[in-house]
């Protein structure tokens, strides 16, 4: 049998639907989870493999392309993200989640700048050379004796290996920073120094110094404690010396003699936090910053300012937008990174006078290296967070395709015969995988021009939306629970779960055919109109990631397209123009016309060497199409479909764009003479 369908899908035969709601718990959101993922590299880029990412408790490994991917987080907002591999220093990030979907955290991990060793007993002084302004300079910690302790507080008396990483914020080496350069201060009122205050630093040089033990330390069990850290004990201090560099603007400058603020980073917040006082000197290459330090992670010296804000949005490549996303803002004195909302947008500190470049990134499809668009501008400042008047930053593009499922509404009357006029209503949905790669998102009428008509290739369809066969969908299936509603005011249909070859879609449809009698034709009752509201429901899938569905308006069918020309099997030379005069509505998306025979198999697959026509008109009363046009369609009985679309994207459970496409026409035999 030989049929072109209404949706650009090939019909995909099922049972009859019922009307009946299903009596299932909805997945609650107390049960949401999500994940976070990401891209580890290096300065150059270059992916780091085996490198240990942790998120609230919960651990993954990177592959061989830096990625990594931690599943069952629960929602929340500023939870740390940690990176550690040896060799390398340790990386920072702060995420959100909102609930069942993917966050991003990408990180550059520093390779440490050098080693050296000292006896816990005797105490001493390490040494290593870093880069600095340009320079190979020292950087030293000299330590007390007796003053190391193992990660449960028991003096160690061996050999310490101290691994030494510095950060140079002017060079490419500020990209591995741990966090970014938000920070909590000490208040001016505070005479206990406990930092509360937000503030944005200005670095001048950063550190970080790890301890770890020449020999394997045991647990209380007698276990191994694996790549453990040593670290003071309480109430010791080591002497830090630190090159440090002056920043771009002048405003910032430091000089010898200036007393600065010290400031660590607190590995549990992903946050700067205050902590003492250090004095800028210098020697004979630059400035040095010498301050001591109660214990060891990253420590930085900078300067806190009260911070301004940005605002801005991300969106991917179908303008549908991203939450939480990754915000980068990386200027000559901003450092900053925040998750995007669920609604895509987001509030980022940076500071007054700076000039910063603002990018964003997804995990999707299993990476977050998609190309995405990097604005620059100067920060005027003087905003609020609640304000940022002024400092809007463009939309935040992400090229790729986020789209994770499909739910069509065809509102049809099919003309089989010159007295037969048949209801042939349908509704269908698809759930998958977000694919990722733009050409998933791009349907065949999206470049076709209004008043023009484009010749389509069965072969050349790539998208997400190709369900002649389920099995040659590009990503998996994914279920939303056993059944999926969907109400106008009048009816309620369920429309259940099936499977081909595992994987899961939902069907309800009002014709049945038989492939051994192309004449057979069962039309089942399905009242949709033009005007009706479309409300969903799912109880959704703990087992595929998705939460329930609830919807009370996901789409509006449109006005029915109707034609006095329309009456049944048209006859009709091949090269001659179809002119139809109907009833206009100025519907904003145009008349859609698809036309042509499609091969089916048995198995409901579609003939990859076929072809279609496709047409777009302004909806104003009257449509041509041309002989030229009619005559690239194969001689014969073929199918003309003629519908007002409506075509939107709504968010899933798990913040992915779902399309809703509302198709209301008509559907015409015409033999080609």
């Amino acid at each position: 049998m030989t049929r072109i369908p209404s949706m650009l899908s090939i019909l995909l035969l099922a049972a009859c639907g019922t009307t009946v709601s299903q009596d299932e718990i909805l997945v609650s959101d107390d049960d949401a989870f999500g994940k976070v993922g990401g891209i580890v590299t290096d300065t150059s880029g270059a992916p780091i493999a085996d490198v240990t990412v942790t998120a609230q408790g919960l651990s993954a490994v990177t592959d061989a392309d830096g990625v990594y991917l931690i599943d069952g987080l629960e929602p929340g907002s500023d939870f740390v993200v940690e990176f550690h591999k040896r060799g390398y220093a340790n990386g920072f990030s702060r995420s959100s989640l909102i609930s069942w979907e993917t966050a991003a955290a990408n990180k550059v991990l520093l390779e440490i700048d050098g080693t050296d060793t000292f006896d816990a007993a005797a105490g001493g002084t390490v040494e290593v050379g870093v880069i600095s302004g340009g320079i190979e300079r020292p950087l030293t910690v000299e330590f007390a004796p007796d003053s190391i302790v193992d990660s449960l507080g028991r003096p160690y008396t061996g050999t310490v290996i101290v691994e030494i990483t510095y950060v140079d914020p002017y060079d490419e080496t500020a990209a591995g920073a741990p966090g970014d350069l938000q920070a909590l201060a000490f208040p001016e009122d505070n005479e206990a120094k406990e930092a509360t205050d937000p503030a944005q630093l200005v670095s001048y040089g950063m550190a970080e110094i790890t301890l770890y033990p020449d020999t394997t330390l045991e647990g209380e069990d007698g276990e191994p404690l694996a790549d453990e850290e040593l670290n003071l004990d309480e109430g010791e201090a080591a002497t830090v010396v630190i090159p440090i560099v002056n920043p771009d603007a002048s405003i910032y400058e430091a000089a010898a003699g200036d007393s600065l603020p010290t400031w660590s980073f607190d590995e549990a917040k992903g946050i700067w936090v205050e902590e003492g006082e250090g004095l800028v000197d210098s020697d004979e290459d630059g400035l040095i910053f010498e301050f001591e330090a109660p214990h060891f992670s990253w420590w930085n010296s900078d300067q806190g300012f009260v911070p301004t804000f940005a605002c801005g949005r991300v969106v991917d490549y179908l303008g549908f937008p991203v939450r939480s996303a990754e915000v980068i803002a990386r200027g000559n004195q901003s450092t900053s990174t925040t998750t995007t909302d669920e609604d895509g947008y987001y509030t980022i500190s940076v500071l007054a006078g700076d000039t910063v470049t603002f990018t964003a990134s997804t995990m999707v499809a299993g990476t977050s290296d998609w190309p995405a668009d990097r604005h620059t501008m100067y920060i005027d400042g003087g905003t609020s967070q609640n304000t940022c008047e002024g400092d809007e930053v463009p939309d935040i593009g992400i090229d790729v395709c986020r789209e994770s499922g499909v739910v069509m509404t065809d509102n049809i009357t099919s003309y089989l015969s010159a007295t037969d006029a048949t209801n042939g209503d349908r509704l269908r949905a698809f759930f998958w995988e977000a694919p990722g790669d733009i050409e998933y998102c791009v349907n065949p009428w999206d470049n076709v021009g209004m008043e023009d008509c484009e010749q389509i290739s069965v072969g050349d369809y790539v998208t997400p939306h190709e369900i002649d066969s389920v099995d040659d969908l590009p990503t998996e299936l994914r279920p939303v629970g056993d059944w999926l509603e969907l109400s106008t005011a009048r009816d309620t249909y369920v429309l259940s779960k099936h499977t081909s070859n595992g994987k899961p879609f939902y069907t309800i449809d009002t014709e049945s055919y038989s492939s051994t009698d192309p004449s057979y034709l069962e039309s089942n009752d399905l009242d949709l109109r033009g005007g009706d509201a479309l409300s969903a429901l799912a109880p959704g899938d703990l087992s595929a990631g998705m939460g329930a569905i609830d919807e009370a308006t996901w789409v509006t069918i449109p006005e029915e397209f109707t034609s006095n020309g329309v009456d049944g099997p048209q006859v009709m030379g091949s090269g001659s123009n179809l002119t139809l005069n109907f009833n206009a509505a100025n519907n904003g998306d145009g008349i859609l016309v698809i036309g042509g025979g499609v091969s089916i198999n048995d198995n409901g697959q579609a003939d990859e060497t076929d072809s279609f026509m496709i047409c777009r008109f302004y909806d104003d009363g009257s449509i041509t199409i041309p002989g030229s046009d009619m005559n690239a369609l194969n001689n014969g009985a073929t199918a003309v479909s003629i519908f007002r679309p409506e075509i939107g994207w709504t968010a899933g459970p798990d913040g992915l764009p779902i399309r809703i496409q509302a198709f209301s026409g008509t559907a015409v035999e015409v033999d080609l003479q």
